[in-house]
């Protein structure tokens, strides 16, 4: 397992905790913050994190590339037949 910082929360209550090496427990839940079930659940909250940001970038993109479509579409100004979709969807549920 990577050795990550310690955490800025506890996981179980949200309570923000002070800098520097974690207590054994949450002052306030008593949730353990030590030892190897504590650091897996640091590792699974970084990478929910990095979803979720990766998800947030994704569903700008998808905006940006929709607004494309639908300006270059029927009625916007460009041909529907050009668009992405068009050209490289081969689905043969679609076909």
């Amino acid at each position: 397992m990577p050795n990550l910082p310690p955490p800025a929360y506890c996981p179980g209550c949200s309570l923000p905790l002070a800098p520097g090496p974690p207590a054994a427990a949450c002052p306030r839940c008593a949730l353990p913050l030590t030892g190897p079930v504590p650091q897996q659940v640091r590792e699974i909250d970084a990478e929910l994190w990095r979803l979720e940001a990766r998800r947030t970038e994704l569903l700008s993109r998808r905006g940006r590339l929709l607004a494309g479509l639908r300006a270059s579409g029927p009625g916007g100004g460009g041909r529907a037949d050009t668009a992405p979709h068009a050209i490289h969807h081969t689905c043969h549920i679609c076909a």
